[in-house]
């Protein structure tokens, strides 16, 4: 991993071996959203997270977690990102241009 002096190591490992490896120009979104829509679901199984996924018609991905035990009167918290661009990482030593 290229990456693995970065904290929270969870945050750099998704970047490195999702977004980093995966084509995502302006407007052409759809190989790092089915990379999304595969990985996100396979990665919360195999760590015991339910969440639930869908897509709107214009490809936005929306993905839902319920709250923690004893947290379900808490504010809910939504964190918003773009899926397009590749010229972020490719400054980066070691990952591909």
């Amino acid at each position: 991993m290229v990456l693995e002096n970065l904290e929270p190591k969870s945050v750099w490992e998704i970047f490195e071996y999702v977004f980093s490896v995966t084509p995502r120009e302006s407007k052409k979104e759809e190989k790092i959203r089915a990379k999304l829509k595969s990985w996100i679901p396979e990665r919360a199984k195999s760590l015991g997270i339910n969440l639930t996924l869908s897509e709107d018609e214009a490809g936005n991905i929306l993905i839902k977690k319920p709250a923690s035990p004893g947290m379900e009167s808490a504010p809910a918290l939504l964190l918003q990102g773009h899926m397009d661009g590749r010229y972020l990482c490719r400054s980066l030593p070691g990952l591909p241009a």
